[in-house]
């Protein structure tokens, strides 16, 4: 059980559904992620930007009512991109702090204790590949139906926790 909520509160920062190797740096892994999210800036300076990849309709780049696990995928190394502020290719705990703060998330638990949930070589900080694994299990946690997207009901039963509202997801219809 608290495997599954550090899980799904590292995915309040994003999702992903892809894969790839931990001696690649975030930069290589980005160029090589699909291009449909939007560019972000730092998490920190507009947490707007950041806040909206982390709703239903932000992720949802071709409009066709679900998030498809390229869509999420494409919104996680953004995201993992603007949390590491000093472009090392790793998440420490005080970048991933400043980012929680920004993005008001500061009340779930500790960095500390977040990182290391998912850190799997155990030094202390994510490195892009760790951080998509971690959302990788909430992804397909999400994903009741198993078919690789998130409809707006499977992304609210899963996520309601992020505070998505009705702006945040589509009409229903």
């Amino acid at each position: 059980m608290k495997r599954a909520l550090v899980s799904a509160v590292i995915a309040s920062l994003t999702l992903a559904g892809c894969d790839a190797p931990k001696s690649e740096s975030a930069n290589d892994v980005i160029a090589a992620v699909p291009s449909i999210a939007a560019t972000m800036p730092t998490t920190v300076a507009d947490p707007a930007a950041t806040a909206k990849l982390r709703t239903f309709v932000g992720r949802d780049t071709n409009h066709d009512q679900f998030v498809s696990s390229a869509e999420s995928a494409a919104a996680a190394a953004k995201i993992f991109d603007a949390i590491d502020t000093d472009k090392d290719g790793a998440v420490t705990s005080s970048e991933l702090t400043a980012a929680r703060i920004a993005l008001g998330l500061d009340k779930l638990p500790g960095s500390e204790e977040l990182i290391a949930a998912a850190d799997q070589d155990s030094d202390g900080q994510l490195t892009l590949t760790e951080w998509i694994a971690a959302e990788a299990i909430s992804f397909r946690a999400a994903d009741r139906n198993g078919d690789g997207k998130l409809s707006p009901d499977e992304w609210r039963q899963h996520y309601r926790f992020l505070g998505s509202g009705p702006q945040d997801l589509p009409p229903k219809g």
